[in-house]
């Protein structure tokens, strides 16, 4: 059952499109429902331009890359029904942030940076107002810039996080040589959903029934940790950092693309075995 988020109307202005959602999505919409100021499934991706960046253009570029692609001006309501629906909108704005930090001393930057990403994480995203991401850009040094992508993961998973990342450059360096370098038209998720309606769920349950028979409760993992029961509670945990060799970061790559995976999602299997 979905939480009631009040009285919320789903406007015809501004609307592109609106469809259900994948139960992929369903699922993390509806944990990030429980937990709103957790940080949960709000990702974000840092990157560092050693370049003498043109502000505008780069902040165009998004702008543009956000009109290419739908899933970046979707927003999601779940106003008296019993699921929830995706919109598209046509036309959204991307919140920018912009700070100039380079009379800071570089550890002073990096506490900056800290700082600025823990609360971003924690803000979280309003579900109903599109865009559900942000970007934040850092001035370190002329030549030295870090930006922020803030986004929810109901948005996008890895392989269309690259995607988008390529498609930002393409259009950024077509903008400063003021020329359009004749980027193909991606294929809108609807596509994606549209094929997914058509999928005959009974015979992946019946797999699945048949894969899991015999199993009558969860494995347990042979820890000890106390639960807290309050959804947005900071969780106590160590890091650990593993740092692989350039041989085996590309082997992984290439596994994954072979497979069309995702690095990611190699490594959660291999982490997935490890726990076993």
């Amino acid at each position: 059952m979905w939480p009631s988020p009040g009285e919320i109307k789903v406007s015809s202005q501004n609307a592109e499109d609106s469809y259900p959602l994948s139960s992929v999505q369903e699922h993390i919409l509806l944990h990030g429902q429980k937990a709103p100021h957790s940080g949960v499934y709000v990702q974000q991706l840092v990157g560092t331009l050693r370049e003498e960046l043109d502000v505008f253009a780069f902040q165009q570029a998004w702008q543009q890359v956000m009109g290419r692609h739908a899933a970046l001006r979707t927003s999601f309501h779940w106003p008296g029904m019993q699921e929830p629906v995706q919109k598209v909108h046509q036309q959204v704005d991307l919140p920018f942030v912009e700070h100039d930090w380079q009379g800071l001393p570089a550890r002073e930057q990096a506490n900056q940076l800290q700082s600025y990403l823990r609360t971003d994480r924690r803000r979280g995203v309003e579900f109903t107002e599109a865009p559900l991401m942000r970007l934040a850009l850092f001035r370190m040094d002329v030549k030295d810039h870090t930006f922020v992508w803030t986004f929810h993961r109901a948005l996008l998973d890895d392989h269309s996080c690259a995607l988008v990342l390529s498609d930002l450059f393409v259009v950024y360096e077509g903008l400063r040589q003021l020329q359009d370098m004749g980027l193909d038209q991606p294929r809108p998720y609807r596509d994606y959903m549209d094929w997914l309606g058509k999928q005959d769920l009974s015979q992946a349950e019946r797999f699945w029934r048949r894969l899991l028979e015999g199993f009558t409760a969860p494995t347990p993992l042979v820890v000890d940790r106390a639960r807290d029961t309050h959804p947005d509670a900071e969780e106590g945990y160590q890091r650990q950092s593993i740092h692989l060799s350039e041989r085996l970061t590309s082997d992984l790559i290439t596994l994954a693309e072979d497979n069309q995976l995702t690095a990611s999602t190699v490594l959660q299997g291999a982490w997935a075995l490890l726990l076993s």
